[in-house]
């Protein structure tokens, strides 16, 4: 159903809006782990914003635990991609 209400793009969208506040990242990329874990869910992150995704990556460099978030964020969309 969030799929359905164009939740994923204003995730997404909150995500570029306020990309430099880390507790909302965080927050948000929490949340997308969740998401990711069903099919739906999961290639609609596909097709909105891996690249962006993996931008963040290099913004939030010296944050260990927001980049742990990042990659478990990543690795979660993998592996449901994969499934």
């Amino acid at each position: 159903q969030l799929v359905a209400l164009k939740g994923i793009p204003t995730l997404i969208k909150h995500l570029k809006d306020f990309g430099n506040d880390e507790e909302l990242v965080d927050k948000v990329i929490d949340t997308l782990v969740r998401l990711s874990s069903d099919d739906d869910c999961s290639a609609k992150l596909s097709e909105s914003g891996m690249f962006y995704f993996v931008g963040l990556i290099d913004k939030h460099s010296k944050n260990m635990e927001l980049l742990t978030q990042i990659f478990m964020f990543l690795g979660q969309s993998l592996f449901s991609y994969c499934s």
